[in-house]
């Protein structure tokens, strides 16, 4: 993508800042460039026009750069549009908050020379990252599959969007006119048609459908399909039907039976922890580029410490239930090391010291870069959840095991550490019934009298905790509480 295509909205309610950023990016960077005064507008703009990335403030009227960023992130169209937050605060809340819905780059105010070349660091990463995007016309293989309801009925398009939000990408079409573009221009891999849109009628736009190379692997499912005064349908067209209900267990049972629902997973013989490293040593650089400001870049000379110095050693964890999977990720580091982190972490000039202060800064530094590889594995389809960090101080920076990834940094002021990820099996363990606790989730089978068993994997409701443990055994296995 040449610079002269490359447009770029700035989202910023100060005329100062706006002005600031616009001549860098157009005079400096030869960028196209549109302005938004706050949230609203910008919201409008980007769901009128295409842009390349955002620039977006944090501190606007109406709407703040966080609800921004939720909207941008929660629309097909802008899902995956780079956001590069440009603010004068920095809150590790705020970073945490952010970098967990996922932005490119985290920039300080006010743009002094240091930021001047961060900015223009990230604009070279962002030109990367546009000629990477579209170096290839083939769909991503690292998202959520696409599906696309088509259907009169507003009320039912939003049902379906919001019930089936974990398991797709919805996109909805209101008539057979705008299902047909987004077929075209989207690629979704399923699409639900109802039996009102428009003039062409449902079978005879499936017919089109069905007539297109646009559509190879489409499954398309009538709505309504054996509601005869709604017209009925021609089931050779159709690879089944789905059920025009509000109850979201009815519909999320029918799509399930309809539809195996593609799990993305990374390239083919490569284990778990093989996939998510690349995205842990980027979350890594990021977290300490935006929260400290300081660029940390991989190194082959291995983290050490003397033998008899301590080292702090941060560790957090995510579990997959229905994979039966717990990752690990172990931050390792002198306390020296600790400090200095500590000491750039709070924008301070004099250095840090005491446990508290640099325990606390290393246990953000796990949980932010925790939320990361959450979210990384969240846009892949993969449910993990992730645990609370802990700290502890111990002799030796050992934190390597058997089929661990490990890498080692090195940053400015004498920061050196290292990050390792790790795989194992979820743990389970028995407890009497009565000692069950709501949010729990079953490592077996229950088997309930007169009843539909209660299913492993099941996340114990206040319901299903009150009729395991009425007619239950009396011991049940479950998951660890992460």
């Amino acid at each position: 993508m040449s610079n002269q295509k490359f447009r770029a909205l700035i989202i910023d309610d100060s005329p100062t800042d706006q002005q600031t950023l616009s001549h860098l990016l157009t005079k400096r960077l030869n960028c196209q460039i549109e302005t938004a005064n706050d949230g609203l507008e910008g919201i409008d703009k980007l769901s009128r026009q295409r842009f390349s990335v955002v620039f977006l403030d944090m501190l606007m009227p109406l709407m703040n750069g966080d609800e921004v960023l939720k909207e941008i992130r929660g629309y097909p169209a802008t899902a995956d549009l780079p956001v590069v937050i440009c603010s004068s605060q920095a809150d590790p809340k705020l970073v945490k908050s952010v970098v967990k819905l996922g932005i490119f780059d985290y920039v300080l105010k006010p743009y002094n020379k240091e930021g001047v070349m961060r900015l223009v660091a990230t604009f070279e990463r962002l030109k990367a990252h546009a000629e990477e995007s579209t170096s290839d016309d083939t769909p991503a293989e690292n998202g959520r599959p696409v599906l696309l309801v088509a259907d009169a009925d507003n009320n039912f398009r939003h049902f379906v969007a919001t019930t089936l939000s974990e398991k797709f990408n919805v996109i909805q079409a209101g008539s057979g006119a705008l299902a047909v573009s987004l077929v075209l221009k989207q690629r979704p891999q399923v699409l639900l048609a109802g039996p009102e849109l428009g003039i062409l009628g449902r079978d005879k736009l499936i017919q089109k459908l069905r007539a297109s190379k646009a559509t190879d692997g489409l499954k398309i499912f009538a709505v309504d399909g054996d509601n005869k005064q709604k017209g009925g349908f021609d089931s050779k067209l159709f690879e089944g039907t789905v059920p025009r209900t509000y109850i979201p267990e009815v519909f999320l049972k029918a799509i399930d039976q309809i539809l195996v629902v593609p799990s993305v997973r990374g390239p083919k013989g490569l284990s778990v922890v093989e996939q998510l490293k690349p995205a842990l040593v980027s979350a890594t650089e990021q977290v300490f580029g935006m929260m400290m400001a300081v660029e940390v870049s991989e190194t082959a000379e291995p983290t050490t410490i003397a033998p008899d110095a301590q080292a702090l050693v941060g560790t957090i964890s995510l579990s997959s239930y229905s994979e039966e999977k717990k990752l690990t990720i172990m931050f390792g580091c002198d306390k020296a090391c600790a400090a200095v982190l500590a000491t750039k972490m709070v924008g301070e000039k004099k250095q840090v010291d005491g446990e508290e202060p640099t325990q606390r800064a290393l246990a953000e530094v796990m949980s932010i870069t925790g939320g990361r590889i959450e979210n990384t594995l969240d846009e892949q389809g993969r449910t993990y959840l992730l645990g609370s960090p802990r700290v502890e101080e111990r002799q030796g920076i050992d934190i390597s095991s058997p089929g661990a990834s490990l890498t080692h940094f090195v940053g400015e002021g004498g920061l050196r550490f290292c990050i390792a990820m790790s795989a194992s099996p979820c743990p389970s363990l028995k407890v009497t019934k009565t000692d069950l606790k709501e949010g729990w989730v079953l490592a077996q089978d229950v088997l309930v009298a007169n009843a539909e068993p209660v299913l492993k994997g099941t996340q114990l409701s206040a319901e299903t905790l009150r009729q395991v443990q009425s007619v239950g055994p009396e011991e049940i296995e479950i998951f660890e509480p992460v």
